[in-house]
């Protein structure tokens, strides 16, 4: 239940109206079981971090008149694309080493 025109990473739930994060467009992670399962929790974490942060950051611009609500998509694509590179490592290491 996503509208239409959403990024891979960051999608607007209709179903709650707020940001959702899915790690599934990502790419598998690399290193160890072990170290794939820890990192894997830590991309997850992050990635509801900055879903989270998108939607305060939308809510507090939209609260002050900056933004629309017909804005937030082209807005969310735009935080996907800052986050994207970040967020497509995909070695185990680098999310254990930058948790």
């Amino acid at each position: 239940p996503y509208q239409n025109g959403e990024s891979e990473m960051f999608r607007i739930s209709t179903q709650h109206g707020m940001t959702d994060f899915s790690a599934d467009d990502l790419p598998q992670l690399t290193g160890s079981p072990k170290q794939v399962s820890w990192a894997a929790d830590l991309r997850n974490v992050r990635g509801r971090y900055l879903a989270n942060s998108f939607d305060q950051m939308f809510r507090n611009a939209r609260d002050r008149g900056e933004v629309t609500d017909e804005q937030r998509q082209a807005l969310l694509a735009a935080w996907s694309a800052k986050h994207l590179t970040e967020m497509s490592n995909a070695s185990a290491r680098y999310w254990i080493d930058h948790r």
